[in-house]
């Protein structure tokens, strides 16, 4: 190897135009303490990744590291912005058109109700969610 190379000892390089990058999503299936050769880890099987270590420098904890919405799981985050947004709409429409009809002090007390028992359930999805099985 030429001095100055870089080493992917856990992840593969992915050569793209000329350029090599790392895929995050991948690593390479090795008993890492049976060698120090790179030549042996990059000769490996590639395995998915099973767990991540997320940098916790500027947020303790976000949305993408509690769920994993990484890799694989990527989609969910796109899913989950997209249903938010189309529940403010509906709510944005359907809170005036209510308000009209009901009075602003019933659909008011409504929200916040809605609001009251989805912020209780919560941290019961969540147990629920990453529960073993």
């Amino acid at each position: 190897r030429p001095l100055g190379e870089k080493v992917y000892w856990t992840s593969p390089g992915v050569v793209t135009n000329n350029k090599t990058s790392v895929d995050a999503c991948l690593m390479y299936d090795y008993d890492y303490a049976s060698t120090t050769l790179s030549i042996e880890v990059a000769q490996s099987p590639v395995t998915g990744c099973s767990r991540w270590d997320y940098d916790r420098g500027v947020y303790p904890q976000t949305v993408v590291s509690e769920f994993n919405l990484v890799c694989g799981g990527d989609k969910w985050r796109s899913i989950s912005q997209s249903v938010y947004m189309f529940g403010v709409m509906v709510g944005a429409v359907g809170s005036g058109v209510l308000s009209d009809r009901l009075g602003r002090k019933k659909v008011t007390l409504a929200a916040s109700f809605g609001i009251f028992v989805f912020g209780i359930g919560w941290p019961f999805l969540l147990a629920w969610r990453c529960s073993p099985s």
